[in-house]
This record gives C-alpha cells, structure tokens and sequence, in this order.
C-alpha cells in the first residue's frame, strides 16, 4: 500500500537523523517509521508484544 503524507521540516530533520544514526546503513525510512509507529501502538495500548495467533 503507498501514500503520501507530509511532514514538517523538524520532523524530516529528525528523521533523517535517526536514519544516519542507525544500525544498518541501508535501513529504509519506511523501516524506521514502522518500528516507531509499532512502538507507539504498543505503548498506548498497553500491549508489550503482538498476541499470538488463534488456535
């Protein structure tokens, strides 16, 4: 699935540096976002780890 959204300049700033600062020099920005986006599912859902599938 693609879409577009837009960010403000501080935002790409910080994007961009958590990207160089990452572990794996040819990680993708959507790679990042993921990983945050799922962080903070987590955190206000108070969910630590994905529920496992249904027997």
């Amino acid at each position: 699935m693609k879409r577009t959204y837009a960010f403000r300049k501080s935002t790409i700033r910080k994007l961009n540096e958590l990207k160089a600062t990452h572990e794996d020099v040819n990680v993708y920005l959507s790679t990042i976002l993921d990983e945050a986006i799922t962080e903070y599912y987590n955190k206000v859902l108070g969910k630590t780890h994905p529920s496992p599938p249904p027997k």
